[in-house]
């Protein structure tokens, strides 16, 4: 019998946004996909405590990693999902261009419509390959799914796929449940108050807007402002401020304790296809302070509280003063349980159709 083939490269890579989609809507698919012949294939050299155990979807060691984890899924899943005449299911943007058949997860086209919010960021080797991959997918996928409203119109304003019916799927917050707070944070970084800063987590990207808090932090000298994430440097942050106090990367435990005990989580983000780290905050019982941008209305309405991206001129502590609706608001309306009761329905559709494949 013929199986459905879910992408599993992304068991080999660091846990990123797309990557944390994936493990935790797979998580919930499972349970879901009982009546389904499916299996996820995996790189053959992937150790054995990195394959999740799943009750309903078995794993398939194919090849191995060789250059690189993107190598192992243009080559060896491509060549598998070709020789076996099946769909693939791809959850994180990528999939072999050689066999774009089955099911594509799609979370934004910022390759496409915000190529100068990339920057520092891929080269034009890279831009290149990731409009490759929007246009086979368009053109050949069987279904297509993203995570919002917004991205799905950014699509078709870009795109005519091949199959209109675009799945909507949102993002949920709940693997932060299982979270432990780890306080020590405070204890290595002692000029952090608990309850006395404006608290922002991204990256490089020039589309998370991290110059947006430090400019903000500028005019605000008597705030304080905790930047945590990768090494930013003197060419984003400019000169040490000081009321800004840069953390490094933080483990989720001590970004959890971070957004407990912080007056706002900060996102001016310039792009996003949805935005999960908001959502955690609220989770943590954080108010969250956000850009004004058409997916940011969509997922967070009233609950948050609204900046221009290309404006830093906004005293926060004033707006923390407005009120906002209850995260329960949105908290209750996404889950990964949702997500994955989304996705099952094109899933299900392949399914009827791999039976009448010849």
């Amino acid at each position: 019998m013929k199986k459905l083939v879910i992408n599993g490269a992304f068991l080999a890579e660091p846990v990123t946004g797309v990557q944390r989609f994936a493990r935790e809507t797979l998580a919930c698919l499972d349970r879901r996909l009982s009546d389904v012949p499916v299996e996820i294939a995996v790189p053959g050299d992937l150790p054995e405590s990195a394959i999740p155990k799943y009750t309903n979807i078995p794993a398939v060691r194919l090849g191995k990693t060789g250059k690189s984890i993107r190598w192992w899924e243009q080559i060896e899943l491509g060549k598998y999902l070709k020789e076996k005449q099946t769909f693939g299911i791809h959850l994180c943007n990528t999939f072999p261009l050689s066999w774009p058949k089955g099911l594509i997860m799609i979370h934004d086209i910022v390759y496409k419509t915000r190529e100068p919010l990339l920057s520092p960021g891929p080269d034009k080797k890279e831009i290149i390959f990731r409009r490759l991959l929007y246009k086979k997918a368009f053109e050949e996928a069987d279904e297509i799914a993203t995570d919002s409203g917004f991205s799905r119109r950014e699509i078709l304003n870009c795109y005519n796929p091949k199959n209109p019916r675009i799945t909507i799927t949102g993002c949920g917050w709940q693997h932060f449940l299982a979270i432990e707070p780890d306080e020590t944070v405070f204890a290595r970084n002692p000029r952090i108050i608990p309850g006395n800063y404006f608290l922002y987590c991204g990256s490089l990207s020039k589309y998370k807007n991290v110059p947006w808090v430090v400019h903000n932090a500028q005019l605000h000298p008597e705030l304080w402002y905790v930047i945590s994430g990768g090494d930013f440097g003197e060419s984003v942050l400019g000169q040490d401020l000081p009321n800004v106090i840069r953390t490094g990367r933080v483990s989720d435990g001590q970004m959890k304790a971070l957004m407990q005990h912080c007056r706002a989580f900060l996102f001016p983000t310039k792009y996003e296809g949805f935005g999960i780290p908001p959502m955690e905050a609220l989770s943590c019982g954080a108010r969250i302070i956000v850009s004004d941008i058409p997916v940011m209305r969509e997922v967070y309405g009233q609950t948050a509280l609204y900046v221009d991206p290309d404006s830093p001129n906004y005293d926060l502590e004033d707006m923390l003063k407005t009120s906002t609706a209850p995260a329960e608001n949105v908290l209750m309306h996404f889950s990964w349980d949702k997500t994955a009761a989304a996705l099952s329905r094109p899933i299900h559709r392949l399914s009827d159709k791999l039976r009448t494949w010849s």
